[in-house]
């Protein structure tokens, strides 16, 4: 999703970018925060949140953790 004007960015209650979110087929938040648990620069290791969110959602299972401390620059 693009949000040049982050409408949606301000809907959802993002904080800083990236934060991401999984909304379910009905619409309904399902996961809310970081990508994974790495705050390094490097980009290496950590459990993978988001990716995990979306496998559960699509399991037809609740994410856990359902929601985490997004990490990055904030937004304007």
């Amino acid at each position: 999703l693009r949000d040049p004007e982050t409408n949606v960015a301000q809907a959802y209650g993002a904080r800083c970018t990236p934060h991401a979110f999984v909304i379910d087929r009905g619409g309904v938040l399902r996961y809310s925060g970081a990508i994974d648990e790495d705050t390094s620069l490097d980009g290496v290791g950590g459990r993978p949140y988001l990716a995990d969110a979306i496998r559960a959602v699509l399991d037809g299972e609740a994410p856990e953790p359902a929601q985490t401390t997004p990490h990055g620059g904030e937004l304007p």
